[in-house]
């Protein structure tokens, strides 16, 4: 991504790019195929920001053989761009997670069954803890804010009012949720989540 071609393209009236990053660890961006670098996927939202253009990014937290301590940079990698860049960045990627890999790349790619198996059982709780985590405090809120159907049951009280502090929220959480699932041996999501602020 040129910074030419892109200042091009926004005085020609481009406002917004959707960028499928999906990782902030090379190591899984390479498993994944996507043939670019971290490096590169941070120069390209800088670009967009220096010529005023959004940019909504796509991530995948979680794949088979993601580690614990890649989930970790992960989440390092996205406080990094929300603090940086006028970057959207959906909540829920936090918990993402990749079903079918890796035939289901780019179709699908968020969980939906029970089947994923991770390499480390650890990093299995930490996503599960992580989608309670968005569940009970956050996903009544987020839908809210986006004016879409409203469902009381999710109605945890809670006072951001903005998706970007949703997001860094979730971020913080997790950063919380991945450091005690390194130190004890909770293999429950749920008792991850009792603990938390």
């Amino acid at each position: 991504m040129h910074y030419e071609t892109v200042a091009v393209l926004a005085d020609s009236g481009l406002c917004g790019v959707y960028l499928g990053i999906e990782s902030g660890v090379q190591r899984i961006l390479d498993v994944f195929h996507k043939k670019t670098t971290v490096e590169q996927n941070l120069r390209a939202i800088e670009t967009l920001a220096r010529v005023g253009v959004g940019c909504d990014v796509g991530f995948i937290m979680f794949s088979p053989s993601v580690t614990l301590d890649e989930v970790q940079q992960n989440l390092e990698f996205l406080r990094h761009i929300l603090e940086a860049y006028p970057v959207f960045l959906h909540p829920a990627a936090v918990f993402r997670a990749l079903r079918f890999y890796p035939t289901d790349l780019g179709r699908g790619a968020v969980q939906q069954d029970e089947d994923v198996r991770y390499n480390d059982a650890r990093v299995g709780t930490v996503q599960a803890a992580l989608e309670l985590v968005w569940r009970q405090r956050f996903q009544g809120r987020y839908l809210r804010l986006e004016n879409l159907a409203y469902d009381s049951e999710h109605s945890h009280a809670n006072t951001l009012n903005d998706p970007r502090e949703v997001a860094s929220e979730m971020i913080r959480l997790a950063m919380v949720i991945v450091r005690e699932t390194g130190k004890r041996s909770v293999t429950d999501p749920a008792a991850l989540v009792e603990w938390l602020p």
